[in-house]
C-alpha cells in the first residue's frame, strides 16, 4: 500500500533553499550537469539553460527520470506529470503549480514560470522538488544540480515503521475544525535597557482548531502594578509620564489574537503588548517554533499538520545538505531515514501496561491506551538548549481538550512562559494558517 508521503504544501520546505541554491551566475548552459539519485541525466536534444539567474531544464527529461508519466495539452498549454496518484499541472507563462492527490487540489505559487523555446518546454528545476518532494542542492564548484527523489526512498519501508507516531498524529489533530475555548497566560521577564520588566497577562480564549492551525482570540488583563513598580525601581517614579501611564492602562485590559500555525511552524500573536515588543501597529509578532522549542520540539509541535509521521521525516530529508557528498546523495538520504526510524519508529517505544513511551534524548512522548487499544491521552514533554538558552515544552491532550506550556529561560532579550488550556467540541469554523497584514519575527 502506498502512503501519501507528502501533503502538497509540505514540499514548500525546499523552496527557500532552492531560490538561493539555484540562483547562479549566467553561464553557458551546456556546462550544467544534473544528477538524479546519483545518476547523470542525459539530455539528448535540449539542455539546461539559464534565464533571469534561474536554472531551467527540459521538463520531460527530469520528470520521466523520476518515473512520472508526462502529457501535454497544446490547447491550454498545460503540462501534466503523474506519479503514484499525484497529478501536477502547470501552464506555460503561469507561476502557479496545481497539485491533485486523493481527491484534494491545492495550488503552490512560485516566482518563475515555465516557457517554450526551440519547441521544448522548460521548467525551473525546483519544480521537481515542489511536485514530487525531492531534495535539491547546487554544487558551485562543479556546476552540478543534485536531486534526490526522497519520496521514492521514503516509501512503504519507512512509512510502515511509524505506526505509534501515526496514532499520535491521528489523536492530536482533526481534519475537521473543532470549536475551542479556555484560558491563556503569558509571563515574560523583558530585559529592557532600563532593566528587567515583568509582563504578566492572563485571560480567556476562544476560537477554532484543526490539523493545520488554531485560530484564537480573547481578552487579557495585565498586572500593571508589578510593571509600574519595576519601571519606578529602575528609572525612578518621575519617569512615569502620561505616555507611559497610558500604555500601562492599555495593557491592563486589552484584546489579543493568536494563530498557532502548525502548517507554518510559527506562533503568531497580535495585540498591544506585541506592538510594544516591535510589531507594527495592528500587526503580528511571529515566534517560529524552533526559537522557543528547539528543532526537535518544533518538529513535534508542527507534526499534526502532516498526514503521516513519515511526512515529517520526509520533509526533514528534503532539507538535507547534499553538497558534502555529491556522489553519494542517495546514501546521505538513506542514512538520515534510518536514523529517524531508530529515533521515532515503533521499535523505539517502550511499553508498560497501557502506556507506550518514547524518549528521544531531549523529548519524551507518552501514549496512554484504553481497553480497545486506542489512544486516549497523549503527553509530550522535554527541554532543548542552544546558545545558553533553555527551551521547555509540555503538551497534555485528551479527547476533550489540551494544555500547552512553552518556556524560554536564559534568552538574551527575555525569559517567558506561555500556557494555553483548551476544551474542544465539534462545530468550529476552519481556522487560518497565517495572518494577513504586517508580520515581524521575534528574536531572543
Amino acid at each position: 500500500m502506498k502512503h501519501a508521503l507528502f501533503r502538497p504544501l509540505g514540499t514548500l520546505f525546499c523552496s527557500a533553499l532552492l531560490l538561493g541554491a539555484l540562483s547562479i551566475p549566467a553561464q553557458a548552459a551546456n556546462n550544467i550537469t544534473v544528477k538524479v539519485d546519483d545518476q547523470t541525466v542525459a539530455f539528448t536534444d535540449a539542455y539546461p539553460l539559464l534565464r533571469d539567474d534561474r536554472t531551467y531544464v527540459p521538463f520531460r527529461a527530469i520528470f520521466e527520470e523520476m518515473d512520472a508519466a508526462v502529457t501535454w495539452d497544446n490547447a491550454t498549454q498545460t503540462v501534466t506529470a503523474t506519479r503514484d496518484g499525484r497529478d501536477v499541472r502547470f501552464q506555460i507563462g503561469k507561476t502557479d503549480v496545481t497539485i491533485t492527490e486523493d481527491g484534494q487540489t491545492q495550488t503552490i505559487s512560485t516566482d518563475a514560470a515555465p516557457f517554450i523555446e526551440g519547441s521544448r518546454t522548460y521548467v525551473p528545476i525546483r519544480f521537481a522538488s515542489e511536485a514530487f518532494g525531492a531534495c535539491v542542492d547546487w554544487v558551485q564548484s562543479s556546476q552540478t544540480v543534485l536531486i534526490v527523489d526522497v519520496a521514492a526512498l521514503a516509501d512503504d519501508a519507512y512509512a510502515a515503521s511509524f505506526g505509534r507516531m501515526d496514532q499520535y498524529l491521528d489523536f492530536t489533530a482533526s481534519d475537521t475544525a473543532q470549536a475551542v475555548q479556555g484560558d491563556f497566560s503569558f509571563d515574560m521577564q523583558y530585559k529592557a535597557a532600563m532593566g528587567d520588566l515583568p509582563v504578566q497577562l492572563t485571560g480567556t480564549v476562544s476560537g477554532s482548531s484543526n490539523a493545520d492551525a488554531s485560530e484564537l482570540a480573547g481578552q487579557v488583563q495585565a498586572d500593571v502594578t508589578a510593571l509600574r513598580e519595576a519601571i519606578e525601581k529602575n528609572e525612578g517614579a518621575d519617569v512615569i509620564d502620561s505616555e507611559i501611564e497610558s500604555l500601562l492602562q492599555s495593557l491592563a485590559n486589552t484584546s489579543y489574537q493568536v494563530i498557532f500555525s502548525r502548517a507554518d511552524r510559527t506562533l503568531y500573536l497580535s495585540g498591544a503588548l506585541m506592538t510594544e515588543l516591535g510589531a507594527a501597529s495592528d500587526g503580528w509578532m511571529a515566534f517560529p517554533f524552533d526559537t522557543f522549542a528547539g528543532q526537535a520540539g518544533g518538529d513535534l509541535l508542527a507534526a499534526p499538520a502532516q498526514e503521516h509521521f513519515a511526512d515529517v521525516i520526509a520533509s526533514q530529508a528534503q532539507q538535507l545538505d547534499l553538497e558534502g557528498a555529491p556522489n553519494a546523495t542517495v546514501q546521505t538520504v538513506r542514512t538520515f531515514l534510518e536514523q529517524a526510524k531508530a529515533t521515532y519508529g515503533d521499535t523505539a517505544f517502550q511499553t508498560s501496561g497501557n502506556q507506550a513511551v518514547l524518549s528521544t534524548g531531549s523529548y519524551r512522548i507518552t501514549l496512554t491506551y484504553d481497553a480497545a487499544n486506542t489512544v486516549e491521552r497523549a503527553q509530550v514533554s522535554g527541554q532543548a538548549q542552544a546558545d545558553g538558552t533553555t527551551y521547555g515544552m509540555e503538551i497534555d491532550q485528551t479527547a476533550s481538550g489540551s494544555t500547552l506550556t512553552l518556556t524560554v529561560q536564559g534568552g538574551s532579550t527575555s525569559d517567558l512562559s506561555m500556557k494555553i488550556t483548551l476544551t474542544q467540541a465539534d462545530g468550529g469554523k476552519t481556522p487560518v494558517s497565517r495572518p494577513s497584514g504586517s508580520v515581524t519575527t521575534w528574536t531572543n
